[in-house]
């Protein structure tokens, strides 16, 4: 199971809508998590509307509020099981294959300080069931979810927000260092928070991993993934391509980047350069990989075209072959390089070509039946080698 959550900053125009989803469709989420959909004043009538419009492009169901909306995938039966006067929580019960009713809560907590510890102090209360929350808390737990080139402080509301969650985890609290979700600039400040949040059930996701995911210019608040780390398998690692920089193209490029980005004063504001470089190196790697493969079809088109001539021209002939087993050879290291990453991460894993082998292995080496001899000696007629004819003729059946 895959879960979203991302405060879009409004979702009144169509085509960001679509965009968002053509954005967040790579990942196969089954829940999606949509907080500052709308406000406060839309009429029902419109809010139907959009929901309408919505589901011209979204196959599942929605569920929608004018602050939030919960997207399931049409493999999911759900239903609405209770929505705030508000309209800022809203509880749906799923029921997925072969997995008991999980009750998913949408949270758009208010921005206002006056008003965020009664919002979170009168929460109604959680079913006894398995739950996920997810949403946009505008709060942080702790004074490490945020840091700012500022003198501001947020007021860490913990002590108001987790009472609510005692038996949930916070998927957001695993990794190493905070994994901030929201990033304001005003003119030459700037500051980072940890405000959106994935809790769930222990049981739900014995092994999970929690990613957060840049929206470019569509959102300031990242998107935040969770997904079962036993059914995928792709790790998060990013692996550096160090080849990459024998260019002199991509070495500047690298070093351009970094120059681009103000001097870093702690470790949390490398991210930032980390992200943009590696968003450079994987678009790299994939155009480098893209131009290879197409080489080495139009180069075996082009041998195929020579060797079938009236009159092949051998010299040509030798240089494009030669040109193919450099490619073809760069490839071949390229997936073995891959193949031992992958390898490495996430061990041996069974598949269907070496089950079919040792089912079919153990279907030949199984003894069905036994057939046992008759009580008087096979009489064997001579001539036959003396040694044989001994032993055969003096063993017991």
């Amino acid at each position: 199971m895959k879960i979203i959550s991302l405060n879009t900053q409004g979702l009144s125009d169509f085509t960001k809508f679509k965009r968002i989803l053509t954005k967040l469709k790579p990942f196969s989420p089954d829940i999606i998590l949509f907080q500052e959909i709308f406000d406060y004043n839309i009429t029902p009538d419109r809010l139907k509307f959009k929901i309408q419009t919505w589901s011209s492009i979204w196959k599942g169901t929605i569920h929608a509020t004018p602050f939030v909306a919960t997207l399931i995938m049409p493999h999911i039966k759900s239903s609405l099981t209770y929505e705030s006067n508000d309209h800022r929580i809203l509880d749906i019960t799923i029921t997925p294959s072969h997995s008991p009713q999980i009750n998913v809560r949408n949270i758009y907590a208010p921005a206002k300080h006056t008003v965020q510890r009664p919002f979170w102090t009168s929460l109604p209360p959680l079913p006894t069931s398995l739950n996920i929350v997810g949403g946009d808390f505008n709060a942080t737990l702790t004074a490490e979810d945020h840091i700012s080139s500022t003198q501001w402080k947020r007021q860490p509301l913990g002590p108001y927000i987790l009472p609510h969650f005692t038996n949930l985890i916070d998927t957001g609290g695993t990794v190493p260092k905070p994994a901030f979700t929201s990033y304001h600039q005003m003119v030459n400040n700037w500051s980072k928070s940890r405000i959106d949040y994935i809790f769930i059930s222990p049981t739900i996701l014995p092994s999970f991993t929690l990613t957060v995911h840049n929206m470019g210019s569509d959102s300031d608040h990242r998107a935040l993934l969770l997904s079962n780390t036993r059914k995928n398998h792709k790790s998060p690692i990013w692996r550096f391509n160090s080849s990459l920089l024998k260019s002199k193209t991509h070495t500047a490029a690298i070093e351009q980047i970094i120059l681009s980005h103000p001097p870093p004063r702690s470790a949390h504001q490398w991210d930032d350069i980390k992200d943009s470089v590696r968003s450079y190196c994987q678009q790299a790697g994939r155009i480098t990989k893209t131009k290879r493969l197409k080489s080495i079809k139009n180069l075996t088109n082009r041998l195929n075209r020579l060797q079938r001539a009236n009159n092949p021209n051998p010299a040509t002939i030798a240089i494009v072959t030669d040109r193919l087993r450099e490619l073809e050879k760069a490839h071949s290291e390229a997936m073995a390089i891959r193949a031992r990453v992958k390898w490495r991460e996430e061990g041996e894993q069974s598949t269907r070509y070496f089950m079919r082998q040792f089912h079919h292995f153990r279907h030949k080496t199984t003894i069905n039946s036994l057939q046992i001899p008759p009580d008087n000696t096979p009489h064997i007629p001579s001539p036959i080698p003396s040694p044989f004819y001994t032993y055969s003729h003096n063993a017991n059946p």
